[in-house]
């Protein structure tokens, strides 16, 4: 795994059931869009029992949704359902 730095774009996508996207300790990332693919999904924040999420719902395949979420490592990016779907996002600190 490539160690990342303050600037560094990063973007990841996942395929069906729940995923998590959880920083290292110490690292932020500004999540700048999410990635959508015709069917519902749920994306947002958690700490791992509590979430804040908003669900999306694509009738086209890849609908870029513009949520500027900021992550780290005790509230991190969960998504559920849908197919394919993803993030683009800046490490700043």
């Amino acid at each position: 795994m490539d160690i990342l730095a303050v600037g560094d774009i990063i973007n990841f996508m996942a395929t069906g059931g729940v995923t998590t996207y959880q920083p290292a300790s110490g690292v932020e990332i500004m999540i700048l869009r999410v990635m959508v693919n015709a069917t519902i999904t749920e994306a947002g924040t958690t700490d791992g029992v509590n979430k804040a999420v908003d669900y999306y719902g694509a009738a086209v395949p890849y609908v870029y949704m513009v949520p500027k979420l900021g992550i780290t490592n005790t509230m991190y990016y969960t998504m559920s359902t849908g197919s394919n779907r993803g993030f683009s996002g800046i490490q700043i600190k």
